[in-house]
């Protein structure tokens, strides 16, 4: 069985909740832990049957980024290098990635709004740290200018973290190769910097020797301690702090000294760092924006931006915002004032799944403002699969009722479970034929034999039945067919 199968990932969650529970809440009662056992194991007490969605498609644009007529010629030379050395952009993207790209840098807003696993974070990723990579290379002047160039706002810290990790694969220190690739296009240049500003980030107030020891004592034990293995994963998850050398950031921690940040560094961990050195990408959340414009412990960060903004007229804050249909609140968040400010000094990214309705539709909101890219209209595009859910032609929801019905009487003289209605050979075999008939009747009208289909089952014991019994039902209904099918069958559990 595959390992990494359906079957076999349901299985090890299960079994990791269940030992968990029974070593956390059981403990050494051998007698409690006997009696709860066969509950805990029964279906719907912990666990449910997988089930399986199926995502939509999307169109790839072979070598889209390359052979793009509208990126200028130096976002190409750095989005194709990060291509080469792994950092998290793809030779042949989704077409909308491609025209979130060209939308940029045509001097559009952007707002994406394509389904889950559509890839909505390039479409911001990619024109903002080729963006900054732009700077280094065609305006060396401004780059020295310490100065936040964009802002990613989220709705909660768990979304932070989940794109701290991102940033930390793709232009953090350590052996992925964005420092090279700065070396190469930008000699000399600063490395691009970037900081997590939130609730959870050490330390408020002023700068204090004990909570500096105290947070180096933690680092060292969570990150420093442990066997390289356990380093080396952390990395690959993006869970490890992206310095040049944490062992030298912590020591500094812990001898109070005043320059915490090494200049190669590619994350400012703490409030301090981000005061002392201005991050060039700031991450945080709503709530935590709002303090820090009002704050003044945070004031620097603010007039050092202001003086990076005038340092060239072409120069503007990005304001990427990521889950907008989350935190879009028209009463009083002050995202509704972003809208009305100066054009010039800013440019804005959002991402959203779902469109909103009514007042709070994203059409309304945003529609006039922002070069939009639309879920349905990646559909109307054709290259986003639309599910479309079809009645099961009449004779065969007869047959199927009919045969339900009698199946119920032996639930009710307790031969067969209820739940078992649907795993029984006759019910089986009638949604068999009707399942081989429409695909045929579907091949007809499409004019395409090469079309297939998906059988999403109500248990696992149905797909089995469904499989098992496949090729018979074909054989029985091709006897009496002037037009015989061959399709083939497989499972996944």
């Amino acid at each position: 069985m595959d390992k990494y199968g359906i079957s076999s990932t349901h299985t090890a969650i299960r079994k990791k909740l269940l030992d968990y529970i029974s070593t956390v809440y059981l403990g050494k009662n051998d007698a409690l832990r006997m009696a709860c056992e066969q509950s805990l194991e029964a279906q719907g007490v912990l666990y449910q049957e997988p089930y399986i969605e199926a995502n939509h498609a999307y169109l790839q644009v072979k070598q889209g980024i390359a052979n793009s007529e509208q990126l200028p010629s130096d976002i190409k030379r750095i989005l194709t290098a990060m291509c080469e050395k792994g950092l998290g952009v793809f030779p042949s993207p989704y077409k909308h990635q491609i025209e979130a790209l060209e939308s940029f840098y045509r001097g559009f807003d952007l707002f994406v709004a394509t389904g889950t696993g559509s890839g909505k974070t390039e479409c911001f990723m990619w024109p903002m740290v080729s963006k900054i990579v732009q700077e280094q290379m065609n305006s060396p002047e401004t780059w020295r200018v310490r100065g936040v160039r964009a802002i990613m706002l989220y709705p909660m810290n768990a979304l932070v973290s989940d794109q701290l990790g991102r940033l930390r694969r793709m232009i953090g220190n350590g052996s992925n190769g964005f420092h090279d690739l700065i070396n190469e296009l930008a000699p000399g240049s600063r490395v691009p910097q970037f900081g997590m500003y939130t609730g959870r980030t050490p330390y408020p107030g002023d700068t204090d020797p004990q909570q500096n020891k105290g947070l180096a004592i933690t680092m060292e034990k969570d990150l420093l301690l442990p066997k390289p293995e356990v380093q080396e994963k952390l990395k690959e998850l993006g869970k490890y702090p992206s310095k040049k050398d944490l062992s030298v950031f912590v020591e500094r921690l812990r001898e109070g000294a005043d320059i915490l940040t090494d200049p190669e560094d590619a994350e400012l961990i703490t409030r301090h760092e981000m005061h002392n050195s201005c991050p060039d990408i700031l991450i945080t959340n709503y709530s935590m924006l709002e303090y820090m414009l009002m704050r003044p412990i945070e004031k620097g960060i603010w007039d050092r931006t202001r003086e990076w903004l005038d340092s060239n007229p072409d120069n503007k804050l990005l304001f990427i915002i990521d889950e907008a249909h989350r935190g879009y609140d028209p009463k009083g968040c002050f995202l509704a004032n972003l809208f009305d400010a100066d054009p010039d000094s800013i440019k804005i990214a959002l991402t959203g799944t779902p469109l909103l309705k009514n007042e709070r539709s994203s059409w309304k909101v945003f529609g006039n403002y922002l070069h939009t890219y639309y879920y349905d209209k990646s559909i109307q595009d054709g290259y986003t699969l639309k599910i479309i859910r079809e009645d099961i032609e009449t004779s065969y929801k007869d047959n199927l009722s009919k045969i339900y019905e009698k199946l119920e009487h032996l639930v009710q003289k307790k031969d067969i479970q209820k739940s078992q209605i649907v795993e029984h050979d006759t019910y089986v075999k009638e949604l068999l034929r009707y399942i081989i008939n429409d695909l045929k009747q579907f091949r007809l009208l499409q004019g395409d034999n090469t079309l297939g289909g998906m059988v999403i089952c109500e248990t696992s014991e149905q797909a089995r039945k469904l499989f098992m019994h496949f090729d018979d039902i074909q054989k029985e209904l091709n006897q009496d067919a002037s037009a015989q099918t061959h399709f083939k069958v497989g499972l996944i559990l």
